[in-house]
């Protein structure tokens, strides 16, 4: 979780300098960086989804009762309240 933070902070700072903000108005450079703040997202949800890259760990989750979307809002929960 931590390098995920220091990606996206990263990601935000470098953002204006690698997509060149200077001659556009408000409006267009805000768009940049909403843009580029939905990336962030990417980059946090990840490591949520990633165990299900295994297939025996697929499966396993698969014949569960439990509902798949209650078990990645578990995750994201966890992953938010971690404090590692």
């Amino acid at each position: 979780m931590k390098y995920s933070v220091i990606l996206s902070m990263a990601l935000l700072i470098f953002l204006p300098f690698l997509l060149s903000i200077r001659n556009l108005n408000s409006i267009d450079s805000a768009n940049i960086l909403e843009k580029g703040v939905s990336l962030i997202g990417i980059i946090f949800l990840t490591p949520v989804f990633y165990p299900e890259a295994n297939d025996n760990i697929l499966e396993t989750v698969m014949s569960k009762k439990v509902s798949v979307a209650l078990i990645y809002i578990i995750r994201i929960l966890a992953s938010i309240t971690s404090q590692k």
